[in-house]
């Protein structure tokens, strides 16, 4: 399946008119097998089915592509690293959204195992290819596409999210595996379109059917199309179908599990860890709030995920901060709408109140700090810092949240002041900790890896290898988590930590960097 993709992938430069045709492969298949008696397919799509559904079929649509993206930047041999971290993620929200039992311990290891092999598998291709070692890398050098392992994990954690979003989505069709797998198909053929468009690819899609494309960097035949989205198609039909069914009598983690293993040996590993009754029957909770604290978390998150590939294609920074500033203008507009006029606050909440906390509904509106938080470590601050303190007002605030949430109750609660500075009330040292390590993560992986001159050339970031190697980053990694660890747990008069967070982050560790450079 993965080579039939690659090889399509290859030869064109339209994988989501790819995927759309491989959805509808599946739907003909579903037809026929209707049509002989094989099955039987579900004809009503009414209002609450779709509202039931989206959540499912929007990380469906996403997760495909994310998938068709990353194959296509890197090599099919390096596709499954990319994908690395779906053990992970199906770990964590599983806790998140099914409120399973804490993981044991061997799921622990087996989790620090999977993400330890992801980042050795990308850094030491990458050091191996492009000489990070040395001072001085090659511009010649290749190692793995930033794009691709960037998409890579965004698949991994579509992954996650579609096993969890698909034990939800079963109670909408009754349990029928075969009617979600119908929906699922149907309903995300219907939603790639829009992203045909959005994409650019509508001019490749015409030079592909019709011989009318200007377009010479993809040597696609309508052969090599059809052959490859006939085969991709019928086994991804096969796969769909399996998929729902393995999750619907297991759960979200003994399926990724044994659709990784296969013959089921990985298993063993973890003996009745992945069998207990709380991962296979979670408790029955209210479905409407569990749905959408996913899409909620996923939107919280995506936010850091589209700014890499801004950063990597280089664009001036001053046409996007006019963009989010008309952005800022147009929901605050809404806001004061909504926090005065009834009937908009009404209509508002009906379209877009699952997107809100309770603690919004009364007050002024969290996207609106986001923008000004993010508005202005891009006017005021270098362009790496900026990125660097965006990813941390992304990913470790729900960092933070989720292990808080998890493990928050194994931890003391942190104290309402440290040396002064006050922390905001309910924060444990858990969720201080996932905060840590998020952070550490982040600015070890930008500055060792996206930074580097044959990903990001004549630019001068606030720190870059020569200014220290390995122990500049190490020091400049620690302290970015620690200042990202801090302010996400900081009081500071009841501002919203969208606000604070990129800000103040953002300023400790560009000073530091230049400490850092001072002093190595």
């Amino acid at each position: 399946m993965i080579l039939a993709n690659k090889w399509v992938l290859n030869e064109t430069d339209t994988p989501v008119f790819f995927l759309f045709c491989q959805l509808i492969v599946a739907i003909l298949l579903f037809v026929i097998a209707h049509v002989i008696g094989i099955l039987k397919l579900p004809r009503m799509v009414d209002g609450p089915l779709l509202k039931g559904l989206m959540p499912m079929i929007t990380v469906n649509v996403l997760g495909l592509n994310f998938n068709n993206w990353c194959l296509k930047y890197v090599d099919a041999s390096f596709y499954q690293i990319a994908r690395g971290l779906v053990l992970p993620f199906t770990v964590v929200t599983s806790i998140m959204f099914l409120r399973a039992a804490p993981p044991s311990k061997r799921i622990l290891l087996a989790c620090s195992i999977v993400t330890g092999g992801f980042f050795t598998g990308v850094f030491l291709d990458h050091v191996t290819a492009s000489g990070l070692g040395s001072k001085a890398p090659t511009s010649q050098s290749q190692g793995p596409s930033a794009l691709g392992v960037f998409f890579g994990i965004l698949s991994s954690m579509s992954t996650a999210l579609q096993a969890v979003v698909i034990k939800r989505a079963l109670d909408v069709v009754d349990g029928s595996a075969i009617d979600l797998a119908w929906y699922t198909n149907l309903l995300s053929a219907i939603g790639t379109i829009p992203i045909i468009l959005l994409a650019g690819e509508v001019p490749s899609v015409l030079g592909l059917l019709f011989g009318t494309s200007t377009n010479t960097s993809t040597n696609a035949t309508p052969g090599t199309f059809l052959w490859g989205t006939a085969v991709t198609g019928l086994f991804g039909f096969l796969i769909c179908i399996a998929t729902l069914f393995s999750i619907k009598v297991t759960s979200p983690i003994t399926h990724m599990i044994s659709s990784a293993a296969g013959n089921g040996h990985l298993e063993n590993l973890f003996e009745d860890d992945l069998s207990t009754p709380e991962l296979l029957e979670p408790p029955s909770l209210p479905s409407a709030k569990i749905d959408w604290e996913i899409p909620r978390k996923a939107l919280h998150s995506s936010i850091g995920f589209l700014v890499l590939p801004l950063y990597f294609s280089r664009p001036e920074v001053a046409p996007i901060i006019e963009a989010l500033t008309y952005g800022l203008a147009l929901v605050s507009a809404a806001d004061v709408l909504r926090l005065n006029v009834a009937p908009f606050a009404r209509l508002y909440e009906k379209l877009l109140g699952a997107f809100m906390r309770e603690s919004e509904k009364k007050a002024i509106n969290g996207v609106i700090w986001y923008l000004v938080g993010v508005i202005f470590v891009l006017k005021f601050y270098p362009r790496d810092v900026a990125v660097v303190s965006i990813l941390i007002l992304s990913w470790c605030d729900t960092a933070a949240s989720t292990v808080g949430r998890a493990w928050g109750r194994y931890t003391p609660k942190l104290p309402r002041s440290i040396l002064f500075i006050p922390i905001a009330p309910r924060k444990s040292l858990a969720g201080a900790l996932g905060a840590i390590v998020t952070g550490i993560l982040i600015a070890f992986s930008f500055w060792g890896w996206a930074v580097t001159p044959e990903y990001i050339p004549n630019e001068i970031p606030a720190w870059h290898w020569a200014q220290g190697g390995w122990l500049g980053l190490g020091a400049l990694s620690l302290c970015s988590g620690l200042a990202a660890g801090i302010t996400e747990a900081l009081d500071i008069g009841g501002l919203d930590d969208n606000l604070t967070l990129p800000i103040i982050s953002g300023g400790l560790i560009w000073g530091i960097s230049r400490l850092i450079t001072a002093v190595l």
